[in-house]
């Protein structure tokens, strides 16, 4: 039985669901295993000294009262059995995060006290640095997704296949970020994303609608409602000032931002009516970001947006980039640079037209501690 879990739970974690539904989702095996009465994870709260009730399954009420580790009858640091009840402590690397009680089955006779030590030093490997609250354990809700999307390109009779089976959701109020080397496939995929291009086969869902029927007019209009863009080389109108820049594409959707607030929002102040001959690498690219979001799109995507900036002027690109998300946009970032992957929610390698690797990372780093 212990060898049969521990493929389970390592197949579960190296999925692409959140990492609260992962957690989850070895609750419940380790419930049914156990074949408790209930079974309810408590969260720590450090500041308050209560340990507060975050996710319940079993057979009875949920428990909606906090609890005092001070009056419990057992030692929150170790795995314990004390009036029918199974303590399971839950550790990242820096303290104690929770604690799992498990009601248990008198009429069940697989219980293991060594399988329950086994279990809970596998689950608090998998924790490392992570702080668990009620929000790590809200189902994400898809953005969009990709069901065995192709992309292929002919020219006379040579036929170039770029992307090979590829199979993806994006969550909503995530940062993303596609790695690959040249040639993997990541701007052919930036490009079905953002509707730029039309896939050669598979399914492209955007909130439900079904993408991949879809024509060039169609797309176009696909592209001005819901999507915002984010370019290398900044793509602004020379003959334009800051503000006309971000003004012209909030000309295109009726429910529009003000540019002054998009432009003050990325720390653009006072430059309004510089032009981009007149500004640095870095604000030119802050006022692609505020045009960007001046159209309250759904997804953003920032393809290689610090590769032609300094390192400096890079992480405040970046910074900017990391409050956007904290303000609840959802951004997806095409990238060669490894390090830019460490702030990401999580991080897709393509190798070869195909994903070769979702990692999730469930503490991202700040834009300011990276370094390359």
């Amino acid at each position: 039985m212990n060898k049969e879990y521990i493929n389970y739970i390592n197949k579960v974690f190296q999925s692409e669901e959140s990492f609260g539904i992962k957690v989850l989702k070895s609750l419940n095996k380790v419930n049914s295993i156990y074949k408790s009465k209930e079974l309810v994870l408590y969260f720590y709260d450090k500041k308050n000294n209560k340990l507060k009730p975050g996710y319940y399954c079993g057979d009875t009420s949920f428990v909606d009262s906090d609890k005092n580790p001070k009056d419990l009858h057992f030692d929150i640091n170790e795995v314990s059995v004390f009036d029918d009840y199974l303590y399971l402590p839950l550790k990242n690397n820096k303290e104690n995060i929770g604690i799992i009680t498990l009601l248990l089955n008198k009429d069940n006779n697989d219980f293991n006290l060594d399988f329950a030590k086994e279990y809970i030093n596998l689950i608090n490997s998998k924790l490392q640095d992570v702080n668990l609250d009620e929000a790590t354990f809200r189902k994400k809700e898809v953005l969009m997704s990709l069901r065995d999307v192709k992309k292929e390109f002919v020219n006379g009779e040579l036929i170039t296949k770029v992307l090979k089976g590829v199979n993806l959701d994006v969550y909503k109020n995530e940062l993303l970020v596609v790695l690959g080397a040249s040639g993997s496939g990541k701007s052919t995929l930036l490009n079905l994303v953002g509707g730029m291009d039309f896939v050669t086969s598979g399914s492209y869902k955007f909130q439900d609608i079904d993408l991949s029927t879809f024509k060039e007019k169609d797309l176009t209009l696909f592209r001005r409602e819901k999507i915002g863009f984010i370019f290398q080389n900044y793509n602004l109108m020379p003959n334009l000032n800051a503000i006309q820049n971000v003004r012209f594409i909030s000309e295109l959707k009726k429910d529009s931002k003000d540019p002054k607030e998009m432009l003050d929002l990325v720390g653009l102040e006072g430059k309004y009516n510089n032009f981009p001959s007149q500004l640095s690498g870095g604000q030119c690219q802050r006022v692609a970001i505020a045009r960007a979001l001046v159209k309250k799109p759904d997804l953003i995507l920032a393809d290689e947006p610090t590769a032609a900036l300094d390192y400096k002027t890079s992480i405040e690109v970046l910074q900017v980039i990391e409050g956007v998300v904290k303000e609840s946009a959802t951004v997806l970032i095409v990238t060669h640079n490894e390090e830019i992957a460490k702030m990401a929610n999580r991080v897709i390698k393509l190798r070869d037209g195909r994903i070769n690797e979702i990692i999730v990372n469930p503490t991202p780093a700040k834009a300011i501690d990276l370094v390359w």
